[in-house]
């Protein structure tokens, strides 16, 4: 099964609707969910126009701090893809202001064994590598998981006032002392 999520919140309501639409059109056999803020939900014409269009609707609780940044939020929107997601599943992450207007590469996910595939964007010093971040990427339902599973062993910190992306340690890393460098 594939399983499109996008994220979602008031100021995006129109975006949110062309979204969905995009996406039953480039993956009509796919269940798609649209993860409204809470904290600033769509209106009510949007939120009927996406069921309109046959996504599911439902509202997310953790902070978006901002554009979907910070591990708060990280973790919010990987434990979304991983809930529910079986190994045979393909888990599409995509934002509401992104149009998937082919659903192929998806498609071939399984088919060419990738457990996590970008649309569109590949390393500019290497073109045959692939760095998925952002608007919009898949992962196998069993990847989508293991992430979540990472996620819970890492115990990411939660953020400190005034800097909702920071995480500790050098170069990134989820733990202090964990970096490599």
């Amino acid at each position: 099964m594939i399983r499109i999520y996008t994220f979602t919140y008031a100021g995006d309501a129109q975006e949110a609707v062309a979204c969905v639409r995009c996406a039953r059109t480039a993956l009509p056999e796919a269940v798609v969910t649209v993860v409204d803020d809470s904290a600033a939900p769509v209106p009510p014409e949007a939120r009927r126009a996406l069921v309109a269009y046959g996504a599911r609707y439902r509202r997310s609780s953790f902070p978006r701090c901002g554009n979907l940044r910070g591990p708060e939020c990280v973790r919010g929107i990987i434990t979304t893809l991983a809930k529910g997601a079986a190994d045979g599943d393909t888990v599409v992450k995509i934002d509401s202001d992104t149009a998937l207007l082919s659903g192929g590469w998806v498609r071939e996910m399984k088919h060419n064994g990738l457990a996590l595939h970008a649309a569109g964007y590949r390393v500019p010093r290497n073109p045959s590598e692939r760095s998925a971040y952002g608007n919009c990427y898949a992962l196998s339902g069993r990847a989508a998981r293991m992430a979540a599973e990472a996620l819970e062993c890492a115990a990411i910190p939660p953020a400190r006032p005034g800097r909702p992306h920071h995480l500790p340690g050098r170069h990134g890393c989820l733990r202090p002392g964990a970096c490599p460098a």
